[in-house]
């Protein structure tokens, strides 16, 4: 219980910047999701967020580190995009049902998202 309520009174300069906010505004940082759906029987999607335009490459790995699948690097704006994978090999043959790694290098940074697959 707090006995001196003296302490309470706080006062801070607010400072407000006219303008219109929408949910479509640019991202402030780079954010990947993770792959949805999650366990999936063929097609998946990560949703990445750019605050700028920046060279995307994405690939699909095996759990050996092995590259499955991989698009080529492409320059992408900034604003919101969705990287698919329609569940194939780079020769075209449905991928096996396992554990498989989503890999997105965005400039320097990479991430990296689990994912599975069945059938």
């Amino acid at each position: 219980v707090e006995t001196n309520e003296a302490n309470n009174g706080h006062t801070q300069h607010l400072e407000v910047v006219t303008g219109t906010l929408a949910v479509g505004d640019l991202p402030l940082s780079i954010a990947l999701s993770n792959a949805f759906p999650n366990p999936t029987a063929g097609d998946m999607s990560l949703s990445l967020a750019l605050p700028s335009a920046m060279p995307v490459h994405f690939s699909i790995h095996d759990l050996q580190g092995r590259v499955v699948w991989s698009a080529p690097d492409r320059p992408m704006p900034a604003g919101r995009q969705t990287l698919r994978w329609n569940g194939r090999s780079s020769t075209g043959a449905a991928v096996a049902p396992g554990l498989y790694l989503a890999r997105v290098r965005i400039g320097d940074l990479e991430q990296v998202r689990r994912f599975a697959v069945l059938h």
